[in-house]
């Protein structure tokens, strides 16, 4: 094996000896080796002294520093008796200039009275100066590690319950070039995973414990070929595509430590039958992925993307058979820049547009705008965005996005609107989808938020959600991409209390903001706002919190009408996470509204709630018998009175990893197609 320095390292047993040999490029023995070899184990003399030794199976991992770790297996040493009594592994280091380091014949790492394998041919090395080697244990867990550090002191870990049975062409450990070991596993016959051909990738420290973020195994769809780690703590996997004996291409992807975005589609099923749903995700370059899930009936699916698609940007297009339409969502859970942690959800679009709207965006202070655009044609698309910022003051960018392709703009980039409160329309010569997000810093409460863009401005806008006691602080946002002078009016909607009433005017080709907490009698209120306008323009509402010690904010895009039926794919109620259900009746009458909560199981919760008229009401998902630990999505029917806005917010701590929260306006009808332009299972 390699040295690291261009010299190859050599171990062999010979006559009941263990020797190594360093030789140099020129084929011939390194200065200060033994031409013979340095004898790290002296059979002979051990059995003169009356020990009886039986090596077998060595293996070699270089330290990193031109030297090099020798492990063996002996049958009978160490025992008193002969073959079979016990088994032993036993070690021993040697320098770059052939020295022994550790004790004399050896050093004595792993005992058992029961039989040995042969040591694993993938052992590595720790990068600094120890070993992982990797074995088939006699009892427990049957494939173990051991780490033997620098001065060969050893600990033993187990890699999981994997099969006994395991061959060794589907399991391997490789060194992640920080300490510890990436692990790679191959489910042949989908024993573990149950699916076939699947392959798992962890990552340990030296102690055995995973690294922060890989409590949970990376699934890949592949059998793997090779992991590498390339730099400390990322890996690149690769694989084959094609038949057997007739390879097409050769696949790969970048693993990182651990990865900063987690990205998952919500789907929920209305419908009494299952629903087969397809799933293409588009990634940077036109490269596409298909996938595939049944959601049961009157249940709730989660799709989680960084077990498909490690460490890439990635737009989704949602599919299913046109007689069982159904709801989808996105929810993404981040570490932005090492410094922005929190999450975002945003639903689906329907079809693709060749207009969007964003009434937010923001670039000032420690806020990032980004703009991210999906083109599902078979052509590219051109685009050209138009930036409206306060006092009517605009600035255009041309983009091009491949076809099935992803494209994305980091808007602080662009001259003229690094520290600005901006608006944005989106025109592009054949339709896409696109969608905003933000991460930011707004006075401690870090976070980021998402919204996909709305298609046309609308005289009329709906926002069920709105809290301005405790450390909530609500912002109204308002573009107006007209010509014309916009008047708007504001009616706050309280929950309990009479409602607030507000006008404003909003200049052509301008974005204006509106902070709630400062409107008098809205100071410390939950509530939903109506605005109406003499011209059509669009609507959004932006919070940040401090929710029981979960900062963070979100955004929502508000509604053009009520409706009598409100769909929400994403809520969870365990492990740190509080779902709210938001309403919102506008109209001049109570209204009745039945709520259908599904599971994964299919086992739905009923429930029916009272509305007052011009009013807002609030629901905690989790203090809902049969729903305090679950996923769930929700359905909202409007069965008497006034017809109603829905809204959910959730609020969380991710993996314990990442707390923050994320809110979204209901959809009013499932559909058979659902489009995502952002997503991300990276950096």
């Amino acid at each position: 094996m390699p040295d690291g320095k261009g010299n190859a390292l050599l171990a062999w047993i010979e006559d009941h000896d263990v020797r190594a040999l360093k030789v140099g490029p020129d084929g011939n023995p390194c200065a200060g080796w033994d031409p013979n070899g340095e004898i790290l184990m002296n059979g002979t003399e051990l059995f003169l002294s009356g020990e009886d030794t039986w090596p077998e199976a060595c293996v070699m991992v270089h330290d990193g520093f031109g030297g090099a770790v020798v492990v063996w297996l002996d049958w009978v040493r160490g025992h008193g008796a002969t073959y079979p009594y016990g088994n032993s592994y036993w070690a021993q280091r040697v320098d770059a200039n052939g020295n022994i380091l550790w004790q004399k014949n050896g050093r004595l790492v792993y005992d058992t009275e029961l039989n040995l394998s042969d040591l694993h041919q993938s052992s590595c090395p720790d990068s600094l100066g120890g070993a992982f080697v990797l074995f088939k244990a006699p009892e427990g867990d049957p494939w173990q590690v051991m780490h033997l550090s620098s001065d060969g002191t050893p600990n033993v870990f187990t890699l999981g319950g994997y099969p006994a049975d395991t061959s060794e062409n589907d399991i391997r450990i490789e060194g992640d070039r920080s300490g510890g070991i990436f692990s790679q596993f191959h489910d042949a016959d989908g024993v573990v995973y149950g699916k076939s051909n699947t392959s798992d990738i962890k990552r340990f420290t030296s102690q055995g414990t995973p690294y922060t973020g890989w409590e949970s195994p990376v699934i890949i769809d592949h059998r793997l070929d090779y992991v590498l780690a390339y730099m400390p703590g990322e890996c690149v996997v690769t694989w084959k595509n094609g038949a057997f004996n007739a390879w097409e291409s050769i696949g790969f992807t970048r693993i990182c430590d651990p990865p900063n975005f987690s990205t998952y589609i919500l789907l929920e099923n209305p419908n009494s039958q299952a629903a087969d749903v397809d799933l293409t995700f588009m990634l940077p370059g036109g490269m596409t992925k298909e996938h595939q899930v049944t959601v049961p009936a009157e249940g709730r699916e989660t799709v989680f993307l960084n077990e498909l698609l490690p460490a890439v940007d990635v737009s989704t297009m949602v599919s299913v058979e046109a007689t069982l339409p159904v709801i989808a969502e996105r929810s993404m859970y981040f570490d932005y820049m090492g410094s922005y942690e929190g999450g975002h959800d945003c639903p689906g679009m329907t079809s693709p547009s060749d207009t969007w709207y964003f009434a937010e965006g923001y670039t000032a202070g420690s806020f990032d705008t980004y703009l991210l655009l999906q083109n599902p044609q078979t052509q590219p698309a051109n685009v050209t965005v138009t930036y409206m910022l306060p006092g009517a003051q605009t600035i255009t960018g041309a983009y091009q996005v491949a076809p099935h392709a992803r494209y994305t703009v980091k808007v602080d980039d662009i001259p003229g609107l690094e520290s600005t409160e901006l608006s944005m329309k989106v025109d592009a010569d054949r339709p896409i989808t696109a969608e905003r997000a933000m991460y930011f810093d707004y006075y401690g409460r870090i976070g980021g938020h998402g919204q996909a863009g709305v298609p046309a401005p609308s005289a009329t806008w709906h926002l069920a959600e709105g809290y301005t006691a405790q450390s909530f602080d609500t912002y109204i946002l308002v573009q107006n991409p007209g010509d014309t002078q916009a008047t708007v009016s504001y009616s706050y909607l309280k929950e309990g209390g009479e409602p607030v009433r507000r006008q404003e005017s909003v200049a052509p080709h301008s974005r204006f903001t509106v902070k709630v907490d400062d409107v008098p009698g809205m100071e410390a209120a939950s509530f939903s706002t109506t605005l109406t306008s003499n011209v059509p323009v669009i609507a959004e509402r932006a919070m940040y919190f401090d929710y029981e010690g979960k900062l963070g904010g979100h955004d929502s895009v508000g509604a053009t009408a009520p409706s009598a039926t409100w769909h929400l794919a994403e809520g969870y109620t365990a492990e740190g996470f509080d779902t709210f259900v938001l309403l919102e009746n506008p109209g001049e009458t109570p209204a009745t509204v039945k709520a259908t909560y599904m599971k994964p199981s299919g086992a739905p919760i009923e429930k029916t709630y009272t509305l007052e008229a011009q009013s807002r009401f609030t629901v905690k998902v989790d203090d809902i018998p049969g729903l305090e630990a679950t996923e769930v999505s929700t359905r909202l029917e409007a069965t008497g009175g006034s017809e109603i806005v829905a809204e959910r917010a959730v609020y969380f701590s991710y993996k314990g990893l990442w707390a923050g929260g994320h809110d979204a306006i209901g959809v009013t009808a499932p559909s058979a197609s659902w489009y995502f332009a952002e997503g991300y299972t990276g950096y």
